[in-house]
């Protein structure tokens, strides 16, 4: 399990740096080009997930979980990679005049055309992206990742900069995508990963089921995740989707970074350990400690001192952003419990389940977002989705978790209620502190109630949630800690 250990500390690096480096763009470029314009980069890039998800039809997953891949199935399924990009790629270029018709988006048309292309650049480094996540191998994935992630972030702020406005944003990510596949495709021929092209497909039928189960449930899912932006595009308007998918990019992909440094490394950790339900149960239930570790505190912070955040980051422009941000930040932190399951899932070779699940949330998500839109305003969708993933979270325990690993209420309970207690504990006294202070300066204020948090939430985590926290800074700062850090134990309690 050491591996284990150096994989969280590299998917840890990778993450904080490449989010640090989005967030930044992503910051920069909207407070320069303002709410209508983010809008239709948000339907650019929901429509390339949709396209991307089946251009890549589960075959990452379905190679992880698979043992002993043979040369003739890599080769195959490298060939089986390029076959789906083009013709996701066929059906962009086509579809994409109706994409813009149906959003009253002229520009999005020939946008969607050539952002497009990373679909095909994509399936050039897939394959030995997927073979390095499968062995632990995160050093060189991280490695890869940092540098792409840089390439992406200068090329968006250079040229948005110099005035080239929406078309910095699809440069950026070409380029940062282009050297991310690039990287990983020289890594595999240096490495001997690259099995060249191949035609054994009946080799590869057990993973092409896994993956069509897995690429059904990751497009259901995706639909129920993004239908929040498709609705609010066409009810209520690209301004307004502007302002919504700031405040989404902002938590929901955050919330997706800390939670990758998790699922990148128990996805694999469980399909090794999958006949041992015991050790299964560990490694979740220490994933699960460890993201609330760091989701919890900086949710929580984050809607206590939304207007402040929005008003020094953002500006004038964007003040409508600070009450659905408050909500978003909710609504992802219980989100991401529901994102852990799917390691798990997918680790115990349940690819159907989660097919079942997204199938069923298909009649919910979609119909709260329309109905929630009907009243006009983002703030509502917001807080219809907050009150259903609530709802969710607690059918989820009885849907996967009980059923996969057993009955174990009490310890999922005490690793999710530790941290957020410390979480609330520190927003209470940075509310306080805030709203009873007359602060002349916002930026400084911003940066004392950042520090303030910080200490607050360490105090509270002495207190409440000493073991989880001990436990967490060992895995990530000691050569020879415990390889799955964080873990509680009914026993102890």
């Amino acid at each position: 399990m050491s591996n284990l250990v150096s994989g969280t500390k590299w998917v840890a690096l990778e993450t904080v740096i490449t989010r640090i480096l989005q967030l930044i763009s992503a910051l920069y470029v909207a407070r320069v080009l303002g709410p209508e314009t983010m809008g239709t980069v948000a339907l650019i890039l929901v429509a390339l997930e949709i396209f991307t998800l089946f251009s890549q039809m589960g075959i990452t997953q379905a190679l992880i979980h698979h043992n002993n891949p043979t040369n003739d199935q890599l080769a195959t399924l490298y060939t089986v990679n390029w076959v789906l990009a083009g013709l996701a790629y066929i059906a962009i270029f086509l579809s994409a005049p109706a994409i813009a018709i149906f959003f009253d988006n002229e520009p999005l048309s020939e946008l969607l055309r050539v952002a497009g292309l990373s679909v095909l650049i994509a399936a050039l480094g897939q394959q030995t992206l997927a073979l390095l996540q499968k062995e632990l191998l995160f050093k060189a994935m991280a490695i890869i990742s940092i540098i792409a992630g840089t390439v992406n972030v200068v090329t968006a702020i250079s040229m948005v900069s110099l005035g080239w406005g929406i078309w910095s944003i699809v440069a950026g990510q070409l380029a940062g995508l282009l050297t991310r596949s690039g990287l990983a495709f020289v890594y595999g021929i240096r490495k001997a990963l690259f099995s060249g092209f191949g035609a054994s497909f009946r080799a590869i039928k057990p993973m092409l089921s896994f993956g069509f189960y897995q690429t059904g449930a990751m497009t259901m899912n995706m639909i129920n995740s993004r239908a929040d932006q498709l609705i609010i595009g066409k009810t209520i308007g690209v301004s307004a989707l502007g302002i919504y998918s700031i405040g989404s990019q902002i938590t929901l992909q955050a919330m997706q970074q800390i939670n990758s440094i998790a699922t990148k490394v128990a996805f694999p950790a469980v399909s090794k350990q999958q006949d041992d339900l015991e050790q299964v149960k560990r490694i979740y239930l220490a994933m699960i400690a460890n993201v609330l570790l760091v989701s919890a505190p900086l949710f929580i912070g984050l809607a206590v001192l939304s207007p402040l955040f929005v008003d020094v980051v953002l500006g004038e422009k964007w003040t409508g952003l600070s009450p659905v941000l408050s909500i978003l930040c909710g609504y992802v932190l219980v989100r991401s419990l529901g994102n852990m399951n799917g390691p798990l899932v997918m680790g115990l070779g349940k690819a159907n389940w989660a097919f079942y699940w997204n199938v069923g949330l298909l009649f919910v998500i979609p119909g709260v977002i329309y109905l929630s839109s009907l009243d006009g305003r983002i703030e509502m969708v917001a807080l219809a989705l907050l009150i259903t993933q609530l709802v969710l979270v607690t059918i989820a325990y009885f849907y996967w978790i009980r059923r996969l690993i057993g009955p174990c209420a009490r310890e999922y309970v005490f690793t999710l209620g530790r941290p957020v207690l410390s979480a609330l504990g520190m927003g209470g006294i940075v509310w306080l502190l805030y709203r009873g202070v007359t602060w002349e300066n916002d930026l400084i204020t911003l940066g004392v109630m950042v520090l303030v948090g910080v200490a607050g939430y360490l105090l509270f985590s002495i207190a409440i949630n000493r073991r989880n926290l001990v436990g967490f800074l060992n895995g990530v700062f000691s050569k020879s800690g415990v390889a799955i850090p964080g873990v509680v134990s009914d026993r102890h309690h």
